[in-house]
């Protein structure tokens, strides 16, 4: 399945949504993981969840302000992401110990250094700063996140900002194996191709 723009879907805890995912063209699946992150994923729960899906990239989302080197090592060395996700003030450290290309989270636009980094994550506020963000798109490979991407805004952020994708948030399962889709089918059915 084709998708109109490049689709992360974010903090994903567990296989159905996973498997969703996947299954509907979305390019990476990130998991939460973390020394001080309550949803935080052990090394074996991202194992299993990645071992049942195929086709799609993953990436490790540490939210932690502070560097942990050794938690760092261990579980790049166990998972082997195609990506890592952090903070944007902690990519020196990253850099000095993984050359896996870095999602760069941000909720600002005023760091002129994020220009020079692989793709940067914005979870900061759009339609307030649509003049900067779309001379920030131009410039550099920019994912839109945060409650702003809804259906009803969707098509303007496409159109306008055009934006390298935007980044959609997994959720908790009723019981398990048993989940609703609502928000994420909204979007991706949205943004499917007609083939």
């Amino acid at each position: 399945m084709a998708l109109k723009t490049f689709v992360k879907a974010g903090n994903i805890t567990n296989l159905s949504d996973a498997r969703y995912c996947a299954g509907m063209g979305v390019e990476i699946i990130g998991f939460p993981v973390g020394k001080s992150n309550p949803k935080a994923l052990e090394y074996a729960k991202i194992k299993e969840i990645a071992g049942w899906v195929s086709g799609i990239k993953i990436a490790l989302e540490f939210e932690d302000l502070f560097f942990d080197e050794a938690y760092s090592i261990q579980l790049i060395h166990e998972i082997k992401p195609d990506y890592i996700q952090l903070p944007y003030n902690l990519r020196a450290d990253f850099r000095r110990i993984t050359s896996i290309p870095l999602l760069l989270y941000t909720t600002t636009l005023n760091d002129e250094s994020l220009a020079k980094e692989d793709i940067i994550l914005y979870d900061g506020t759009i339609s307030d700063n649509e003049k900067s963000l779309l001379d920030f798109c131009t410039k550099n490979k920019v994912i839109l996140s945060g409650s702003q991407i809804n259906p009803n805004y969707l098509q303007k952020i496409l159109t306008i900002l055009k934006p390298f994708g935007i980044e959609l948030k997994g959720g908790n399962e009723i019981s398990p194996g048993l989940k609703s889709f609502d928000e994420l089918s909204e979007i991706l059915e949205f943004l499917e191709v007609e083939e």
